[in-house]
């Protein structure tokens, strides 16, 4: 990420005509040609108000970070149009604007459980979970109403929120690092079974997985991926814009996830938080689902946690 910037810089310069000065942000880089004499003792010190296009420093908060960043992100017109496929699958008709509002809720939704779970990790209150939910219909609007037309509602019913923090006790990486493992096809091949294929096409990150018997069909999706990596804190946004939804496929009319790896005092925090919507849910399906999404989250957790290696006070 380059830095700008915008701040005052401050020089006390003795006098050289061949020397260098790279400064950057939060460190003071002095490089000095040497020459045949040397006319220079130079103390640079730079004192910056902000870096990149965000506008934010890397002295703000991790939830400031995250919020500028997020207002920067494009909300995708796919993402509506697969939210009016399922109007069209099912044969009843959405309001006039609905499916571009949910979305905009949606993204506002997300990041505001992001940035909230953020400032409670930076203050120390870390306590691992992993929930799986299905929130009323409603959940998303701004207007605490619920959906006017039936279409609609059986829209919002049957989606499926996951959430998890989780603490790992390891000092040797960082949270870029532990983005790029965690993110990874290798990683993500070991700790799903049922992930088939992963790639890129288009920009945009594709992936097949098979089945879950009793409720989805396989799946065939394709994915925006946009990342902020920042001082102590990596960010990884994921939003379905494409999907098979058809030849066997399980139609995903919906599905944006953020995974943020956070460094805290002792080792990283990783925080994922997921909405979704495929196949309708019913009081069944809920059950399973919410069994199956929490043990495959456990499962990942695990895994992740023997591929980063010992963690602080292991003997291993």
């Amino acid at each position: 990420m380059a830095a700008d910037i915008p701040g005052a810089i401050f020089a006390v310069v003795l006098y050289s005509k061949k020397s260098v000065f790279i400064l950057t942000l939060g460190e003071i880089r002095v490089i000095v040609r040497f020459q045949k004499r040397l006319y220079i003792i130079c103390i640079c010190v730079a004192i910056a108000t902000g870096v990149s296009s965000g506008g934010y420093s890397q002295n703000d908060a991790a939830s400031v970070r995250v919020t500028q960043w997020a207002d920067s992100l494009v909300l995708d017109d796919r993402v509506i149009e697969e939210i009016e496929r399922f109007a069209a699958d099912e044969d009843e008709g959405f309001g006039k604007g609905y499916a571009g509002n949910l979305a905009a809720d949606l993204r506002r939704i997300v990041f505001a459980d992001v940035t909230r779970r953020l400032d409670a990790i930076t203050a120390g209150k870390i306590d691992p979970f992993v929930e799986a939910s299905y929130p009323e219909a409603g959940f998303a609007r701004t207007d605490e109403g619920k959906p006017d037309l039936k279409a609609e509602r059986k829209f919002e019913e049957s989606f499926v929120r996951t959430e998890l923090v989780a603490v790992f006790k390891n000092n040797d990486i960082s949270p870029e690092t532990a983005l790029r493992v965690y993110t990874s096809a290798e990683f993500r091949k070991k700790a799903s079974s049922r992930i088939e294929r992963i790639w890129d096409e288009d920009g945009l990150n594709c992936v097949e997985t098979t089945g879950v018997t009793m409720l989805l069909s396989p799946m065939l999706s394709c994915s925006r991926v946009s990342e902020l990596i920042s001082t102590g804190l990596a960010v990884q946004h994921s939003q379905v814009v494409g999907n098979g939804g058809s030849d066997g496929y399980q139609p995903v009319y919906f599905k944006e996830s953020v995974k943020t790896f956070v460094r805290v005092p002792g080792g990283l925090v990783l925080h994922y938080i997921n909405y979704s919507r495929t196949v309708g849910m019913g009081g069944l399906k809920k059950s399973i689902g919410r069994k199956k999404i929490k043990g495959s989250q456990e499962d990942a957790i695990e895994s992740f946690r023997s591929t980063i290696g010992p963690e602080a006070g292991d003997s291993g």
